[in-house]
């Protein structure tokens, strides 16, 4: 018999070619991509996904995208940036291994996009800062610190009403943060 895994948010639930689920596992899922190897080879599952290349390097591609964020707040160097304020957009690409939350449709095996939003709001809404270079640094820490499953983010901070001599649409810079383990 066939039989395949469902891997929900407390557990996995074994279930055949014919009927509901069979049994439960004792133990929790831990994200332990060995464990859970050796349990499905144990109890005869067939080969799942899982985001491997074929040489067993990490090749993880997936990504949570949040563009358009936008705010407003104090940053910059000149005087007017500070007293008048202006307004900042966020974009962000989130670089996190999505297989679990797409095989088990369980937010809790994913990152909440209303916590990232509320970490960028509290930065760009927060304390000032001279350069956005600062404000893109300080939204990557804060994410890859309160969220251990981001492998990588990349941050772009927009100023569009920036004062220069001459017509532009936006200055803004990108950057690009590892977590280092």
């Amino acid at each position: 018999m066939l039989r395949v895994a469902w891997r929900g948010c407390r557990g996995v639930a074994t279930r055949g070619l014919v009927g509901g689920a069979v049994a439960l596992s004792g133990m929790e899922w831990s994200r332990g991509e060995k464990a859970m190897d050796a349990w499905q080879a144990r109890n005869g599952f067939t080969q799942r996904f899982t985001g491997m290349s074929g040489d067993g390097g990490v090749k993880n591609q997936d990504a949570i995208l949040l563009k358009g964020l936008t705010f407003f707040g104090r940053h910059g160097v000149r005087p007017e940036e500070v007293a008048l304020g202006q307004k900042f957009v966020v974009d962000l690409k989130i670089y996190t291994n999505l297989l679990v939350a797409g095989e088990t449709d369980c937010l809790t095996e994913t990152v909440d996009y209303s916590q990232v939003y509320q970490i960028v709001k509290k930065i760009v809404e927060g304390k000032h800062r001279h350069l956005i270079e600062s404000v893109a640094h300080g939204i990557a820490s804060a994410i890859l610190h309160q969220h251990s499953s981001v492998e990588s983010v990349s941050v772009c901070v927009k100023k569009p009403q920036v004062s220069l001599m001459g017509p532009l649409d936006f200055s803004g810079i990108e950057i690009h943060r590892h977590r280092t383990r």
